[in-house]
């Protein structure tokens, strides 16, 4: 069935260019993203002179066109840069300075600058391109929860039958160890994503988005189910993918979020955003080198012996690498294997990257590495400088923090795994691009007396009471045409 996933890869992106065709533009976008990441093969076509043809090249490539040929709107020709690009535009470019300052010329950066836009450029524009208003955030967060919804059977499957749903229709495995497919005396799913990691991470974020859009109301059923039996079953899922880092993700961060909402502070969302770049500086700079806390577990917390000696293995390679970088800080020692061959004897092999950031370190250095965690913190930080704790727990705005949130989890989980998503960097750029672009009105003391709104009847919520505050308005919102976004009327 090999020839299947080749076939599948190559009719995507006509796919897409066909759902450009037969409905509004955003929501073409929402379903090819979705779609593409959840259901096509972990597959990559090997190609001359350009970067390998996976599954989101193909939806990223179609998606442009789509957006240049088929969108009236021609939102691709009117694209603004804002400030808060700069840390995309940083990470995308710095490979081809790394190559340069490591003697590999700049044929080679070039060739890893053009894959790193593939990878993560390309999905961050398009968040910033579709989704500019909470409406148009709404949407792809309605799409990122049914898309965990559909997950729930594939992952009740395999959890049950062990991971095998990738072979069976594509003919081959995306992974290797076996091992890592078992945790707690079960089967951990992959269906089909490269690895239970990604699986798990995947269906702790959407059971996040479900349980927060259902709290703050913002919207209270899916397919006429109402929202409670579906943030059920997605937790209960999620719990059963037995990924224990997205689980304590997902309770932290959310607990943090609930915060804002119940407790009408944003102290601790501030502290969570101040927290990641702190524990980075420690890690990076040696002050903490997490082998202590490994032995410790290892030798007092019998239930989590094993737990104990992976962290060790992690802390050790990581602490082996952190070393060879700083041979090459600034830019890091480029591709090729070459951040990471350093041999750690007592393990008998070369070191080994299990985290996002140690790779983006290793790779390219301080700049990297302050490039790519600012893509992740900056967004989240700006937008809730910006609003209201009301705002933030409120039922419109809801959607776009939920983002927010999903953006928090992306980055925590990179600092134990390196599970890529490009759906995640969808929404970092949703949210950047929102962040950015929300003032606020005239303060409402300042509005003349026969402009000020009538009284309006109670709204069935239990969000924060109080002064209501003034109304956001976005800067470049989008022009409204009366047949819908896309290249059908609605």
């Amino acid at each position: 069935m090999y020839w299947l996933a080749e076939a599948m890869l190559w009719g995507w992106l006509p796919v897409v260019l066909l759902l450009f065709l037969v409905m509004p533009a955003r929501r073409a976008v929402v379903v090819a993203l979705i779609v593409s990441w959840l259901l096509l093969p972990e597959l990559a076509i090997e190609l001359k002179f350009v970067p390998d043809y996976t599954k989101m090249a193909a939806t990223c490539y179609g998606i442009i066109l789509g957006a240049l040929l088929l969108d009236p709107q021609s939102r691709v020709l009117k694209f603004k840069p804002r400030w808060i690009d700069i840390p995309i535009v940083v990470w995308c470019v710095c490979p081809l300075f790394t190559s340069i300052s490591n003697g590999l010329g700049p044929y080679d950066g070039a060739t890893s600058v053009v894959g790193r836009v593939l990878l993560d450029g390309l999905p961050y524009l398009i968040g910033r391109l579709y989704f500019r208003s909470p409406e148009e955030v709404k949407d792809f967060a309605y799409g990122v929860v049914v898309g965990g919804l559909f997950y729930v059977p594939l992952c009740l499957y395999e959890v049950r039958m062990s991971p095998h749903l990738h072979q069976m229709l594509y003919g081959f495995q995306p992974f290797q160890d076996w091992s890592q497919a078992k945790r707690w005396g079960g089967f951990r799913p992959t269906v089909f994503l490269r690895h239970g990691l990604a699986v798990g991470v995947w269906m702790t974020a959407t059971a996040a988005m479900a349980f927060w859009l259902w709290r703050t109301r913002a919207v209270r059923e899916v397919f006429s189910v109402p929202m409670f039996v579906i943030v059920a079953v997605m937790v209960v899922t999620a719990v059963l993918c037995k990924t224990a880092t997205a689980l304590i993700l997902f309770t932290g961060i959310l607990a943090v979020m609930l915060t804002v909402r119940y407790l009408g502070t944003k102290f601790f969302m501030y502290a969570l955003l101040a927290f990641i770049p702190l524990f980075l500086a420690a890690r990076a700079t040696q002050a903490f080198t997490g082998t202590d806390v490994a032995v410790w577990m290892e030798g007092n917390v019998p239930l989590m012996e094993d737990r104990a000696k992976s962290l060790r293995f992690r802390m050790d390679h990581e602490n082996a690498i952190i070393g060879h970088t700083y041979e090459r800080p600034i830019f890091g020692w480029g591709g090729w294997g070459r951040a990471f061959d350093v041999y750690l004897p007592e393990y008998n092999m070369r070191a080994v990257p299990d985290s996002l950031w140690i790779y983006a370190f290793g790779q390219n250095g301080i700049v990297g590495l302050a490039a790519i965690y600012g893509l992740f913190l900056i967004p989240p930080w700006v937008l809730l400088s910006k609003l209201k704790v009301r705002e933030w727990a409120g039922a419109r705005c809801a959607p776009l923090t939920g983002m927010a949130m999903i953006c928090l989890i992306f980055a925590m989980d990179g600092l134990f795994n390196n599970m890529d998503n490009p759906v995640f960097i969808v929404a970092i750029g949703a949210v950047a691009g929102m962040a950015a672009s929300v003032t606020r009105e005239a303060a409402a003391g300042r509005v003349k007396a026969h402009d000020r709104p009538r009284p309006q009847p109670p709204v069935e919520d239990d969000a924060p009471r109080g002064p209501q505050p003034e109304p956001l308005i976005l800067l470049d919102a989008p022009a409204i045409d009366p047949s819908g976004p896309g290249g059908a009327a609605r």
